[in-house]
């Protein structure tokens, strides 16, 4: 009796047991997405650390808690900016701005804006990087700068344009015509008003041009048959007017409403994920009840033997504790190497062209090599030593690692390679170390944009009312030898007279301008629109014939 007592007891401990925890209070979602966070920081993973950190700021700005979530969504820019998740960035960037717009620092939200439109840019969403210059326009607007929100607005209109965004070019053709009305600028409102009736009525002008055509017709009986010819060129031309398309509204819609689909898929996720901890919880009591029930009865029929199936039981779990632990040891140890083995291989990179370094690999001496063509641009920036003496040196440091880094980009989009950079200026070339004929024009392009990026930079600075740096920029195309130079400190460099020359393209060209030599507008004379310059003197060369890029035909 003492015994089956005893087991009664056992029996109603389990109960309680089961009962505890079937409605314990599950962990809330927002700390298992920090435990996941956390978690995914100490197995050194950025990419999942970026998206966790995005998810729980939102979190935290949902409910209220700005610092919170600041603090988070930074944390997401660092991790995901280490990897270059550019969507993820993107996504933080406009988070951001949305938090300093309503904590009313349109400083810093206008500057999330341009960074999240630039995180979009180097994804390739042309429409979404418009739209977030379209929204710091946006922002100047509602300040009170229109000038400043005039110049947004026309630029972001032609990329746009160029991203087939025809409801956003709508939308910025009547910003543009609001802000020139508050500036008191009634010529141009009025003018971009109408170019927005235009475009919103195609219909209009359709049924227009039909009764124009037609008219034509009727009155071709009595002319002769050179104006009747003439009449139906002209009903062609008109036809041809009438394949304008509408304009369609759902392109602005999935633009300007990405950031709410977002939160709701956000909140649906949240939701489903509660719900599927509640069931996985569910399942855990039910099975935990199941083998505590099996275990009872188990003891009940077979009281002899539980302490020795215990035991054994027990053991066995200890064994697969540690196997689980050693498992657990080798896939971290395996982790370890292959992060070292990446950041070995991000290294040597980062020092050397990916061909030439593929080749250092198996051959512990390279041979210079030769070619015919290869176009190289030189940079430097003016007035740099007096900007020096205003910044300190962690300033002047990040300044420039922030203009050399957007170079960079620039290079690796247009396949060119940069050479060095010596102090504050920075050399680059196309046609190397792999051989092509269109590294004119690749590097005229790239020129282009490296001093777009140094004046939207200006710019910037002018507003916060810092020193910046203008740029003079040079570029010469021709033969040159390239090799590896040192045997501890490896370094790929490039020489001939062509290196010479396009310094000296430099040393004689204007700031803001791209100044080449004769022969490379020669080669790119089909491509830009140039400006001669006659014959400049240039050091020790003489007088030499260069020109200005103006822009692309």
């Amino acid at each position: 009796m003492e015994k089956f007592t005893s087991q009664n007891k056992l029996l109603f401990g389990f109960l309680l047991f089961i009962v505890f925890f079937f409605f314990m209070p599950t962990i809330s979602f927002a700390q298992s997405l920090e435990t996941q966070y956390k978690a995914a920081v100490n197995k050194g993973r950025p990419n999942k650390a970026g998206k966790l950190a995005f998810q729980i700021g939102k979190g935290y700005y949902r409910q209220g808690n700005t610092s919170e979530a600041i603090n988070y969504l930074e944390q997401a820019i660092k991790y995901s900016a280490s990897v270059k998740d550019y969507e993820n960035l993107g996504k933080v960037y406009a988070s951001l701005a949305e938090i300093y717009k309503n904590q009313k620092n349109y400083t810093k939200a206008v500057a999330n804006y341009k960074k999240a439109a630039k995180a979009y840019d180097w994804l390739g969403d042309k429409k979404k990087s418009a739209l977030y210059h379209y929204l710091e326009g946006v922002m100047y607007s509602d300040i009170g700068k229109y000038d400043a929100a005039i110049e947004v607005f026309k630029t972001t209109m032609r990329a746009a344009n160029s991203a087939n965004a025809s409801q956003l070019v709508l939308q910025i053709t009547e910003d543009l015509s609001e802000a020139y009305r508050k500036k008191g600028d009634i010529s141009n409102a009025k003018l971009y008003e109408k170019v927005s009736k235009k475009i919103k009525n195609p219909a209009q002008e359709v049924t227009a041009l039909e009764e124009k055509k037609d008219k034509i017709f009727e009155d071709s009986s009595s002319v002769s048959k050179v104006e009747l010819e003439e009449k139906k060129k002209v009903a062609e031309n008109i036809s041809e007017q009438q394949k304008v398309k509408t304009l369609s509204i759902e392109e602005l819609l999935e633009l300007s409403n990405f950031e709410s689909d977002s939160l709701e898929r956000l909140h649906t996720e949240v939701l489903a994920g509660r719900e599927a901890d509640k069931k996985l919880f569910t399942y855990i009591i039910g099975g935990v009840a199941f083998f505590a029930i099996i275990l009872i009865i188990f003891i009940i029929v077979q009281s002899k033997t539980v302490k020795a199936k215990k035991k054994a039981n027990k053991e066995l779990e200890s064994a697969n504790h540690e196997l689980a632990a050693k498992n657990e040891e080798i896939e971290q140890q395996k982790e370890m190497i292959e992060r070292e083995k990446e950041r070995s291989e991000a290294l040597l990179l980062n020092i050397l062209p990916k061909e030439i370094a593929e080749e250092l690999k198996h051959n512990i001496e390279l041979k210079p090599r030769s070619y015919d063509q290869v176009t190289v641009i030189f940079t430097d920036f003016k007035g740099f030593t007096q900007a020096a003496e205003q910044l300190t040196p962690e300033e002047l440091i990040n300044e420039l690692a922030e203009c050399f880094s957007e170079f960079d980009t620039i290079c690796e989009r247009w396949n060119l390679e940069r050479i060095k950079t010596i102090g504050d200026a920075y050399m680059c070339a196309g046609g190397v170390p792999s051989p092509n004929y269109t590294n004119p024009v690749d590097a005229i392009s790239a020129a282009m944009e490296m001093q777009e990026v140094i004046e939207q930079l200006k710019q910037k600075k002018m507003l916060q009312g810092k020193p910046y740096f203008e740029m003079r920029l040079g570029v010469h195309t021709g033969p040159v030898v390239a090799g590896v130079v040192g045997k501890k400190r490896f370094a790929y460099d490039i020489w001939g007279d062509t290196v010479n020359l396009a310094a000296r393209m430099e040393s004689s060209g204007e700031v803001g301008r791209v100044n080449i030599s004769e022969y490379t507008y020669s080669l790119v004379r089909d491509y830009f629109f140039c400006s001669y310059r006659g014959k400049v003197e240039a050091k020790n060369k003489g007088e030499v014939d260069m020109y200005f890029v103006v822009s692309k035909f």
